[in-house]
């Protein structure tokens, strides 16, 4: 806590006959977070050490190509990633053979499925325009601008029907036969519009005798109804029989699909890690992090794996930032406890703090709630918004949202503390059986709480800028620096002197006198102490005395911008107070309406709190959130925050398929 988890460098000789055991150890213990040896080693560019090419890329995406369309066409596609699977041995010719089998059987029965549900859907539509048209007129208003079908009734030879079935099997058709006397039949034949020329050159051609169309209404005929129900029922029986095919399917080859996706996540995953290493002739060269508390786990594994045929080199992340400056990039591990996860969160979208820097998601975690639960005190509100927390970190796709709903029972939790404090439930002050802290009535109070809070916060922030700096080795910034110790004095003898002109007490001259030889003090000593504490660093230009004038310059503009700086600081913690007040003005307001729209029922006030509370909850809750992250972003992390840092990303195999 306070600081990101320490961290270790580990480079890793093996042999190239242990490096895809190497490869799934690092997998498996999902606690190494690989880089390019090159990135911190510049002499492996120039020993000759050579980048893994992948030699099976071709086999291997046409395995990936024919699986993820067989499980597109069984969909549902399987998400969850089996990882018993994932590491078995992968033989990508042997599996492809394996999948064009099951592909040719999946496309026969999914290619029924789907020519079964559209026989149906159209049988269905046709029956609906028949049924609509015959009861309009006897057969079909051809030319009506409604329909989308074009029909034609006749009667021709028993013997000419295949062929006019033949010729209209290129588009999709309903022909309804009826038999006649002497080797004739009478025939209903519905295509779409756009096909309307293919159905007239058909009937052309076989003879068709076409039946009148006439204006006498007449309903359809119960034997023509009840041929359309008799196919309409034959065709969900047979889309019925085409599905239950689809599901033995899916059922007999899922298990199977599941395997080879994961061997194809786990594969592409393995290359991904290969791209990063080097190699020799006969062996390979592995280079990543490590939290340090991990270093035991992931040696004794990666030499369990290997059977001791490896060489692994530690350092220190210190150590490699002391040899090469900003060039490392030390990834970042948050280092809290599972409960301060979701504060994380709001650490996280300020920035990822820098590795030698200070972490402060312990500081965030009581001081957001405080100043939420301050600006948004109620009983009722908070346990409405906990609540909603409770239902959202249920979510089970996406951490992150199960984060948030964190953050919202947290959030809640603080607004049900402080509504105790204020004796509010839904805006009523008379459901608790004491008053309690009514924020209107006690507005000096609240003020001053808040001015008190924000020195606080603002003195502990110049102090991490300290402790930071000095952790550093920066021991002139540490301590003559505005954001380091020297501007922390200077704060609080502003404060005392402020106070005291605000008690009525004349300013002590001694006090005045300190301020005002402080910032002086601090730019003459500041340059020999940076001298002191690196000797090799050149001394200032021109001289002592040209740098003694110029940094008294300096410190002038400064200390003005620094003054004012600490003044806005500290009175933009005010607005805790003004936003408790205006939370609380927000519930009058609600009351009068309630009040004022009494006479129009006894469920209009009702109405009127409820909607009130949604709107509060909803607007308000927002706009506390935002003001707390401003106070916590600009006069807080402002003081001390070094972002930059990367997030730790060890290698590992992701919980469902990508």
């Amino acid at each position: 806590m306070l600081r990101p988890a320490r961290m270790l460098h580990l480079n890793v000789l093996v042999l190239d006959s242990d490096v895809d055991l190497a490869t799934s150890q690092l997998i498996r213990c999902r606690l190494v977070h690989l880089v390019s040896v090159t990135d911190l080693e510049p002499w492996a560019d120039e020993s000759g050490l050579q980048t893994v090419e992948d030699d099976d890329s071709r086999a291997f995406t046409e395995v990936e190509r024919l699986a993820r369309s067989i499980a597109e066409k069984l969909a549902p596609v399987p998400e969850v990633l089996s990882q018993g699977t994932a590491f078995q041995p992968f033989d990508p010719h042997e599996d492809r053979k394996t999948l064009e089998r099951i592909a040719t059987e999946v496309n026969s029965i999914v290619t029924a499925r789907d020519l079964a549900a559209q026989n149906l859907a159209a049988l269905r539509e046709a029956t609906s325009q028949a049924t609509r048209d015959f009861r309009q007129k006897f057969g079909i208003a051809v030319g009506s601008r409604y329909t989308l079908l074009e029909l034609v009734l006749g009667r021709l030879p028993e013997k000419s029907l295949d062929l006019f079935k033949r010729l209209l099997s290129d588009v999709p058709n309903v022909v309804l036969t009826f038999p006649e006397e002497k080797g004739s039949v009478a025939l209903m034949a519905i295509v779409l519009k756009k096909d309307r020329d293919l159905l007239r050159k058909a009937a052309d051609e076989v003879g068709l005798e076409r039946t009148p169309v006439t204006d006498k209404k007449a309903p359809l005929p119960d034997e023509l109804m009840e041929h359309l129900e008799e196919r309409i029922h034959t065709a969900k029986e047979e889309l019925d029989r085409a599905r239950s095919a689809v599901d033995r399917c899916r059922a007999a080859h899922l298990p199977f699909l599941q395997k080879v996706l994961s061997q194809i996540s786990f594969q592409k995953l393995t290359r991904v890690a290969k791209s990063r290493f080097r190699k020799t002739a006969r062996t390979y060269l592995i280079s990543g992090w490590t939290p340090r508390h991990s270093r035991q786990k992931v040696i004794e594994g990666l030499r369990k794996a290997c059977g001791d045929r490896c060489l692994i080199e530690v350092q220190r992340a210190e150590e490699l930032l002391s040899q090469h400056g900003e060039r490392v990039d030390v990834p970042i591990v948050f280092e809290n406890p599972k409960v301060l996860k979701p504060f994380e969160m709001l650490v996280a979208n300020y920035g990822r703090p820098a590795y030698n820097s200070i972490d402060p998601t312990i500081v965030v975690a009581p001081t957001f709630l405080f100043m939420y639960g301050a600006m948004f005190g109620d009983v009722g509100q908070g346990v409405v918004m906990a609540i909603l927390g409770a239902l959202v970190s249920r979510w089970k796709k996406a951490s992150g949202i199960r984060r948030v709903g964190q953050l919202l029972m947290w959030c809640g939790s603080s607004a049900v503390l402080f509504g105790l404090l204020y004796g509010s439930v839904f805006g009523f002050r008379n459901v608790l059986p004491y008053r309690g802290f009514e924020p209107i009535e006690k507005v000096s109070a609240l003020l001053t709480i808040a001015l008190f809070f924000g020195m606080g916060m603002i003195s502990l922030g110049l102090v991490f800028s300290a402790v930071s700096a000095i952790t550093r080795k920066e021991w002139a910034a540490g301590l003559f620096d505005w954001k380091g110790l020297m501007g922390l004095a200077f704060y609080w003898l502003g404060v005392a002197l402020a106070i005291g002109f605000i008690g009525g007490r004349t300013a002590s001259p001694t006090l005045v006198a300190v301020l005002i030889a402080m910032p002086f003090v601090a730019a003459l000593l500041k340059a020999p102490i940076e001298k002191l504490s690196h000797p090799r660093m050149p001394g200032p230009e021109g001289g002592m005395a040209l740098y003694a004038v110029r940094s008294v310059g300096h410190m002038l503009g400064e200390s003005f911008e620094t003054v004012l700086t600490f003044f806005t600081n500290t009175l933009s913690f005010l607005r805790v107070a003004a936003f408790a007040i205006a939370h609380a003005g927000l519930f009058i307001a609600v009351f009068s309406l309630a009040d004022v729209l009494k006479g129009g029922g006894p469920a209009l006030p009702i109405v009127i709190h409820i909607l009130g509370n949604a709107g509060m909850i909803a607007l308000e809750g927002l706009v506390v959130t935002v003001q707390a992250l401003r106070l916590e972003y600009y006069e807080f992390f402002g003081k001390f925050f070094r972002a930059g840092g990367t997030a730790f990303a060890p290698l590992k195999l992701p919980s469902t398929v990508p």
